[in-house]
């Protein structure tokens, strides 16, 4: 494994001790040489990986007191946040709830602008995710599918930053759409409003599409807090 890999192999170790709460806002995280004994891996790579997330706003080095978590709601950015939602599907309720607030004034804002912008390649490759989701045998092909389907969305709006975003929660995302497929009895709810929703953004009826991706978003988030 290259020196690269194995420094970006630490620097994922360290966010995802963050994200879950190993470390906490205002730790003082081990020693360098403690961290390097403990991985397995150079002292060199380990400074490396602290300088990096130092510069990501995720860690504050203090000359002589050592390095100490910082607070990444305020001190981070898109990298961090690509990241922590690509590396983890641990996080605390906050960062949770921030997420599907974020995603409801996304995907409503995706949905209003797939029915303006459409095109045929666009509804071809939504019906065709439709028909893999009703051939989704266990829960790893109908949360990969349901993911697909939102990706396409974002596609659909010709917004070229909107597709990135989705792509960078895409672990994260799985992970909460299987536990949410878990709780349902009947998949066929979820794939008939995926229908209906296609059928608004074809016929370009912008209203209907943000209500319905709006009863989807709740109906999900309804489920998560049962």
């Amino acid at each position: 494994m290259s020196k690269q890999s194995i420094r970006e192999t630490f620097i994922k170790t360290i966010i995802k001790n963050i994200v879950d709460g190993t470390y906490r806002i205002g730790d003082r995280i081990p020693p360098e040489r403690d961290l390097s004994i403990s991985m397995g891996i150079s002292r060199i790579i380990v400074h490396a990986g602290i300088v990096e997330l130092n510069a990501k706003g995720l860690l504050r080095i203090v000359p002589r007191k050592g390095t100490f978590v910082n607070d990444y709601k305020l001190h981070g950015n898109m990298d961090l946040l690509s990241v922590m939602l690509s590396e983890t599907t641990t996080l605390d309720e906050d960062i949770v709830q921030s997420m599907f607030d974020a995603r409801k004034l996304l995907e409503v804002e995706f949905a209003s602008l797939a029915a303006l912008k459409w095109t045929e390649d666009n509804l071809e490759r939504l019906n065709q995710i439709i028909i893999a989701e009703k051939n989704s045998k266990n829960l790893d092909e109908i949360s990969a599918n349901d993911f697909s389907f939102h990706h396409e969305l974002a596609h659909a709006t010709k917004n070229s930053i909107y597709p990135l975003i989705i792509k960078s929660m895409e672990k994260t995302y799985i992970s909460f759409v299987q536990d949410f497929y878990s709780t349902i009895p009947d998949w066929n709810i979820v794939i008939s409003s995926h229908e209906a929703l296609l059928n608004a953004i074809k016929s370009h009826n912008q209203l209907m599409a943000v209500k319905i991706m709006l009863d989807i978003l709740e109906f999900g988030e309804a489920q998560r807090t049962q």
